[in-house]
């Protein structure tokens, strides 16, 4: 049955991190209410600079994912019959210019928890607002809705535990909607080709994306991943690495990994044994890359959970997929309710932070770690996994963390920023909420978490397969 037009306005949908057709509320509204729409995706170059530390903000594997996941994206579009447009350009200020030039009425785009990202929505709302266009956003990267939580952000429990009792205790089936499926009936709307000037044309996006790509231009790292033959980009087929393999971009990729998981390899029913191991693809489910850029949502992922459950019984594995979803979705709250202070050295906990090494001390020490030298060959093995394919499993970034900030001395918010350029995965909450609970500044009122390396090695590399495999030559 098709839906019935409710509106008569020209639209425009921008994409940010979700790059995904089906189980999106906000792309259904879209193409439900509009009479006539068009797709943007904005390459934003706050983004792929450098950062304040001397790191770039996106590294050589998130791009290269990003690029594939706008490809599968631009296919799921085309199906339907619409078209996707690149453009680069600080969001605020090329959206409005390009609404004016195709007379769009109306946009619409999925809110972030981040605020960066809610200060580029305030000011675009405050832009199009004065131009008397409008603005529909909604929720899409999460497992419950805000409003649906049993307590409000401003009384977030800070310790997890309580967080996750407090969902549980309410059912969390009852709590997470239905996932949006979007169906050729559903589609009311007409496309349009959008008008594009010049200087913002997928064209040109293309020739910086690709320059930016080889370049560590303006980056004191660059030379240090050059002299240790790291620089990338990265011929995937010489890594010792199953992971790399799978983790494609797109949702196309995400699903076969879906399937795959729950209902052919079965692997998720084994899940809580296998969750800490750090060399098969098989050890951890490799869904984050795909939530983390919006091309799996985390109620399919729910929803796959709860069939495997119907087919094969509910385990602790299965159990424990959804109590990690639920530590993303504490993070997300946390930073959508504590802004700016998400981020601040001293954490959530305000921690006065003990005077830290000089800059030059600091870059010493990342140079250290960058070229495996950071004095422990389980961190080095790690990091060496992390420069090549852009993952390291959850138990290897605990460690890595850990040396960072308790033997080495960098402090913990660098090192967040080192694996915001590194990591293929990397999302702003639950990379800053991890790292500053193991730095005990957010989080854990026990004061962090300094691990005894030795100990974890021999716990979870015990005969050295994993330091072997990824060794300084491959």
């Amino acid at each position: 049955m098709s839906i019935r037009r409710v509106c008569l306005e020209k639209a425009l949908y921008w994409f940010r991190s979700d790059l995904r057709l089906q189980d999106n509320p906000v792309v259904r509204d879209a193409l439900a209410n509009s009479e006539s729409l068009s797709f943007v995706y904005v390459h934003d170059p706050r983004l792929w600079h450098i950062g304040a530390a001397g790191i770039p903000r996106t590294g050589w594997h998130r791009r290269r994912f990003t690029r594939q996941s706008l490809e599968d994206l631009r296919v799921q579009i085309t199906n339907f019959g619409f078209e996707l447009l690149e453009i680069w350009g600080e969001p605020e200020e090329v959206l409005p210019e390009l609404m004016d030039l195709n007379s769009v009425e109306v946009l619409y785009f999925s809110k972030e928890c981040a605020p960066e990202e809610k200060n580029v929505e305030q000011l675009l709302k405050r832009s199009l607002a004065q131009s008397g266009r409008k603005v529909s956003d909604g929720w899409t990267q999460f497992l419950i809705e805000p409003a649906d939580l049993p307590f409000s952000l401003d009384r977030l429990p800070s310790v997890f535990t309580e967080f996750r009792k407090g969902v549980e205790a309410c059912g969390i089936e009852t709590l997470v909607p239905a996932a949006v499926t979007i169906e050729g009936g559903s589609v009311a709307a007409r496309p349009f080709k959008l008008s594009c000037p010049g200087q913002m044309s997928a064209r040109n996006v293309l020739k910086i994306l690709d320059a930016s790509l080889s370049s560590l231009d303006g980056s004191w790292w660059g030379p240090v991943l050059q002299e240790e033959q790291l620089l990338l980009p990265v011929d995937l087929e010489t890594v010792p690495d199953q992971k790399s393999r799978i983790i494609q971009g797109g949702s196309g990729a995400a699903h076969h990994r879906l399937l795959d998981y729950f209902f052919e390899s079965r692997s998720a029913l084994s899940y809580f044994s296998t969750r800490n191991g750090l060399l098969a693809a098989s050890d951890s489910t490799l869904f984050s890359p795909w939530l983390a850029i919006g091309c799996l949502s985390a109620r399919q992922i729910f929803y796959q959970v709860k069939k495997c459950e119907a087919l094969h019984g509910a385990n602790n594995s299965t159990y424990w997929i959804v109590f990690e979803l639920l530590w993303r979705e504490f993070f997300k709250f946390h930073l959508l309710s504590s802004g700016e202070r998400f981020f601040e050295p001293g954490g959530l906990f305000r921690i006065e932070q003990k005077e830290s090494l000089d800059a030059d001390k600091v870059e010493e020490k990342i140079r250290d770690l960058l070229s495996c030298r950071s004095g422990n060959v389980f961190v080095d093995a790690n990091i060496r996994e992390l420069i090549l394919t852009g993952f390291m499993s959850n138990r290897g970034r605990q460690n890595v963390a850990s040396h960072m900030i308790y033997n080495m001395g960098i402090p913990w918010w660098l090192g967040a920023s080192v694996f915001e350029s590194l990591l293929i995965d990397y999302d702003s909450a639950s990379n800053w909420g991890n790292w500053s609970y193991i730095a005990g500044v957010s989080f854990d009122p026990r004061g962090g978490r300094h691990f005894n390396l030795e100990k974890q090695q021999q716990d979870y590399d015990p005969d050295g397969s994993y330091v072997k495999a990824w060794s300084r030559r491959i």
